[in-house]
């Protein structure tokens, strides 16, 4: 559901690419993120490496699955699979402090900064860009595109999800923050 605004943006201006639109999007939420909380820390970079990774990546795997099947059946099961391995992924990254992509730093900064609750603020985020993505699409292209409605089911259940995942992890795993600021983000979350 996050790389859904991306992606009409690729629609849009295919000139550009979706792994590229998905870094410039990032990147912007970022900025929001600073500009909101008022303070930029070094994780930031961190986080602004991965997202380049990320579109890089997102580019070489589009090319790849251009011949996959598109069926019912075949969307079902990319749509499981994909919404469990990233509620998963998720909450491992948040978990293991690892440098995650800004989505997540935006997602996981505003937990700490507000002391607002994961599941509120990562479905609040992926609903309003769902929103905006919904609004594109009939700027530009007079209808929905890009979305249907594994997006919707996404977006209103990956934030639990992932917070529920989180904390099985909480239960069985004792991680020991690396940096001073992931000890922090990981009691504000707790405490939600």
């Amino acid at each position: 559901m996050i790389s859904s605004v991306p992606l009409v943006w690729n629609k849009i201006n295919a000139s550009i690419s979706f792994g590229a639109w998905n870094v410039i999007c990032q990147v912007i939420a970022i900025l929001i993120l600073i500009v909101v909380t008022r303070r930029a820390h070094i994780g930031y970079a961190a986080s602004f490496i991965m997202a380049f990774l990320f579109g890089f990546v997102i580019d070489i795997v589009k090319v790849l699955i251009i011949g996959w099947p598109l069926k019912f059946l075949f969307r079902s099961i990319y749509f499981i699979v994909g919404f469990s391995g990233l509620a998963v992924g998720i909450s491992m990254f948040i978990k293991c402090r690892l440098p995650v992509l800004p989505f997540d730093s935006f997602v996981r900064d505003l937990c700490l900064t507000f002391n607002w609750p994961i599941k509120l603020v990562k479905t609040t985020f992926n609903a309003i860009c769902f929103s905006i993505t919904i609004f594109l699409s009939y700027l530009y292209f007079g209808k929905i595109t890009t979305v249907g409605i594994d997006t919707l089911v996404s977006v209103l259940f990956m934030g639990t999800l992932v917070h529920e995942i989180w904390l099985k992890f909480e239960q069985r795993f004792d991680f020991k923050p690396i940096f001073t600021l992931s000890g922090k983000i990981i009691e504000a979350i707790k405490t939600n």
